[in-house]
């Protein structure tokens, strides 16, 4: 993620930038690259949605000529949030739905979870409160799952401590 402040925005870009020219200049694998101008779009789209959208076009294409199938459903959500907002309902409802089917494809809950509440913001646009709802409640319920599996893990690292605490304790 990257913080949007003007400072961190600048010196973020001169990095992503400097990262492409290395690529382009040695023979590195690619399979990143969609990141890094993904998260160039994010940035450039707090200037302008076309902007944004140029980059995030131009990481999806790198993802997918370089077989990267998670980055390929994260950034198939993005473009479909930025034609949520340039109010190209058909085109975001089109690639939010590929982006939902991958992700659930892959088992990619955050990517899944991020296209549920970007789909209840595109059915509330479209005045579909019902779809929105439908979709909210999906949200809700992989969110739920993500969070009760890191309390989960939470707990089995506490547990774990405990026990070699409790064994150190009775081997002294």
């Amino acid at each position: 993620v990257v913080d949007h402040s003007r400072n961190l925005s600048d010196s973020a870009l001169l990095y992503y930038n400097r990262a492409l020219r290395i690529t382009d200049e040695h023979d590195i694998p690619r399979f990143h690259i969609s990141q890094v101008l993904s998260n160039m779009g994010e940035i450039y789209l707090a200037e302008s949605e076309d902007k944004g959208l140029a980059y995030f076009i131009r990481a999806l294409a790198s993802a997918r000529e370089n077989r990267n199938r998670p980055a390929e459903a994260g950034i198939m959500a993005d473009i479909g949030r930025v034609y949520i907002l340039k109010k190209n309902y058909d085109e975001a409802n089109r690639l939010l739905n590929q982006s939902l089917k991958l992700s659930r494809e892959l088992g990619l809950k955050r990517i899944t979870q991020y296209v549920y509440y970007a789909l209840a913001d595109l059915k509330l646009q479209e005045g579909q409160t019902t779809e929105a709802f439908n979709y909210m409640t999906a949200y809700y319920d992989v969110r739920d799952s993500l969070l009760n599996r890191s309390q989960t893990r939470q707990i089995v690292a506490l547990e774990s401590r405990f026990e070699k605490e409790k064994q150190k304790q009775k081997n002294q």
